[in-house]
Formats: C-alpha cells, structure tokens, sequence
C-alpha cells in the first residue's frame, strides 16, 4: 500500500478537505481530510492512498466548501512525501499549464505557449467550476516566435471570462498537443479606489481594518472637537461619536491616548 503524503500552504488555522483532479477533468479523483502542522502554521498534509502515478491538480476546500488553494503536484505510486506546486510541472515541449492574474476591467488578450508554429487552435472554457465547459468566443491567433517558444493569443470576448471576481479554466488543443491556462480574475484597481467605503470604527486597542483606519483618520482630522481634556471624534454625520481621546493637559497638552 503506497501512501502519498501531499504538503502545501493555506491559510492558517483552516479544517477542510484536498481533492485530486486529472489536468482539465472535472471528475475527482481522490478526497481526504488535510492536517495543519503543530508549530508550522499555515503548512498542512493531506495523506491519499494508492492514487495512480501522474499530475494532479490539488484543490483545498474548508468545510464550508469554501476555496482556500489551488495547486498542482506530481505523484507517484510510492510511499512518500509530494510537495505542491503553483504551476502546472511542464514538459519537454513546454509548460502545459499557465496560471494568468487580471483585474475585472482588465481586457488585454491572454497570451500562452504552444510547442510548435502554424497550429490551428481551438478553445474551450468554464467559468467558475461551470460544467461542462463551452467553446471560446474570442479568436486564437499566432503572435511571435521568441527563445525557441510560440506564443499565441486568446482575444477579449467577454463570454469568456467572469464578469466580477473569478476564475476561468481554458483548455486549448490543435488534436496534437493541449493546453491549459487558469485565469483568475480579481477586483479592479480602479473599482477599489472609487467605490464608497463602509463606515466603521475598531474599538479601542483592537487592531483595525484598513477602512476603520482610514476612517477614523479622516474624522480625527475633519470632525472633531476639544473640551477640557477630553477630545471627541465625531462620525461623518457629524453629531455621533466615533470615538475619544484624552489630552494631558486642557491648556498645554503633549500627548493624547484613546479612551472609548
């Protein structure tokens, strides 16, 4: 009996499981519980039993189902300990698998290799784990040869891509070789700088988020009024407290410390 012990990293403290997939396939081949290290935070094992010798894609879930990693690893059927890998591991031709980050906003073709020039490509996709997947909208074409490498291009067609936070899954092929390359779309840089803010306040001595900082900043500066000792921040209805702090002195003072 080979036990195949695969390691990678997560977010610590998480409970869930790790499920085995063949490049491209949507069917699972093995799932079973992972295991945080005690003193390594944030590393953990999931130990799988007599899985076929070949390439999987790891896909970490917590037990609400929610993802935490997407890696790849390569097994063999041996007893042992396989680490995880960020890309796919490739061939002699060439890596088979690419992983490409874009913002929402972000409508640049996707570039990827191909083992030889002049090929006729055709595409497929599925958007957020979707089955099955669904032909490519955007055309393929041949963009350079550089380094002995080919590269081609998968034109922007909304079809092909998610709308919002995301991740598509592309499987390319011209019946000789095949391709894969994940797209994982986040939120645009653009959006983020412009969208509204949630109002909101940590409390005193607990960390805060980058928008409680912010805020608190913002009406420290703008919204705020002195009595005694006692300075009051107010919220950006101007009346409510956000918070107080208390001066060391009412005529001169040279420190403040938060009290509410």
């Amino acid at each position: 009996m080979a036990t195949q012990t695969v390691q990678f990293t997560a977010a610590a403290g998480q409970t869930g499981t790790c499920k085995l997939f063949a490049p491209g396939s949507d069917v699972q081949v093995a799932s079973v519980a992972i295991t945080e290290a005690t003193n390594r935070t944030g590393t953990y094992t999931a130990a799988f039993t007599d899985v076929a010798a070949g390439t999987f894609q790891v896909l970490i879930l917590s037990t609400g189902g929610t993802k935490l990693a997407d890696w790849w690893v390569e097994l063999l059927l041996a007893t042992g300990t396989y680490f995880a890998k960020s890309e796919y591991p490739g061939t002699s031709s060439g890596s088979i698998y690419t992983v490409i980050e874009r913002s929402v906003n972000d409508t640049n073709p996707i570039t990827f290799s191909w083992p030889v020039a002049g090929a006729v490509i055709s595409g497929s996709v599925s958007k957020d784990n979707a089955i099955p997947y669904v032909n490519v909208a955007g055309a393929r074409a041949f963009l350079r040869t550089e380094g002995g490498k080919h590269y081609y291009t998968l034109a922007y067609n909304s079809a092909d891509r998610p709308t919002a936070e995301g991740t598509a899954r592309y499987a390319f092929t011209d019946d000789t070789y095949t391709r894969y390359v994940t797209l994982r779309v986040g939120p645009s840089i653009t959006a983020s700088l412009t969208t509204q803010m949630t109002e909101s306040y940590a409390a005193d001595g607990v960390a805060p988020t980058l928008a409680q900082a912010v805020f608190l900043i913002q009406q420290h500066l703008s919204e705020s009024a002195i009595s005694s000792t006692t300075k009051t921040v107010k919220k950006l209805d101007g009346t409510t407290s956000a918070a107080t702090f208390t001066l060391d002195s009412a005529t001169d003072p040279t420190s403040i410390t938060r009290s509410t």
